[in-house]
Formats: C-alpha cells, structure tokens, sequence
C-alpha cells in the first residue's frame, strides 16, 4: 500500500512540479518537490534499501527536464545512499534533526546534480551563479519540508501524535 501510494505521491508531485513550481519563482529558484520526495523518505523510512527512491524518482526528474539523462537519478540516488549511511549515528526522531538531514539531503543532490551539469556542459549559467542556486533551492525546498515534518512528527503522547 505505501508503494502504491509513493506512486500516486509521484505522479501528483510531477504535475505540481512541472505547472505549479514554475509559477513560485523568487529570485530565479524555484522549488523543486520531486527531489523533497526522496529527501524526506530517505529521512523517514527504516529500509535500507531506501536510497533507490532517490533513482527512481530521479529519473522521474530528468524525464521532465531538459538535459541528459540519468543525472539526477544518479544525484539523488548518491545522496540518499550517504544520508542512510550517516542517519544511524544521530537520533533522527527529532523535528530538528529530520529538518536539518532533509536539508543536508536536498543540499548535496542539489549540489551534485548542479556539479554533473557542469561537467557534461549542460549549465547555461556562469560558474558564479552555482553557490547561489544550490543555497537557494536547498533553502527553498526545506522550508517546504516543515509542514510534512510536523505532520509526521512523534509525539511522547501516544494520544496526540499525527502517525
């Protein structure tokens, strides 16, 4: 069931990506939902296997975005399999914490994605401009986060929680 609901989640996030998000333009970033998707499963989920969300949802990038293919599939799949390797070592339940994993998630697929695009000359921007792009739609993109963490926060009160 979360499979078939992590597809339905998948396809709405594509639309809203490609009719909403250009429309939320400040300061030429734009918020980029698809990669929120991975960042937060990555950040949320047990499996160890949850990285591959990252490709998958990648390649769902890439196919709606000019340039070559498999770059963000490779990003995003990169950075989820660093992020499930370092999230054992802190205590991930914490709003705070989840905010700056999903953070540091979004940066480094931002990040890599943008460095892969240089490298296969497909930035049309000078190379100045790179800091300011991945700052902006790492920010950008994790404050669209918090809803979604505090809609699934834990809560010590078995009787409040939202999960």
């Amino acid at each position: 069931m979360r499979i078939l609901f992590g597809f339905l989640a998948v396809y709405f996030l594509t639309v809203v990506q490609t009719s909403i998000c250009p429309l939320l333009e400040i300061y030429q970033v734009t918020p980029d939902l698809l990669l929120l998707m991975p960042a937060f499963i990555v950040v949320s989920s047990n499996s160890p296997y949850r990285f591959l969300w990252g490709g998958w949802i990648g390649l769902i990038h890439d196919l709606i975005t000019p340039g070559p293919l498999g770059l963000a599939m490779f990003a995003f799949a990169l950075s989820g399999y660093l992020i499930t390797r370092i999230q054992p070592q802190l205590y991930s339940q914490h709003s705070l914490i989840r905010f700056g994993m999903i953070s540091l998630t979004i940066g480094i697929s931002i990040a890599l994605l943008t460095a892969l695009r240089i490298l296969f000359q497909d930035y049309h921007y000078p190379w100045a401009h790179w800091p300011g792009l991945v700052a902006g739609v790492t920010l950008y993109t994790s404050t669209l986060s918090v809803p979604l963490i505090l809609l699934t926060a834990k809560s010590k009160h078995p009787h409040l929680s939202t999960f």
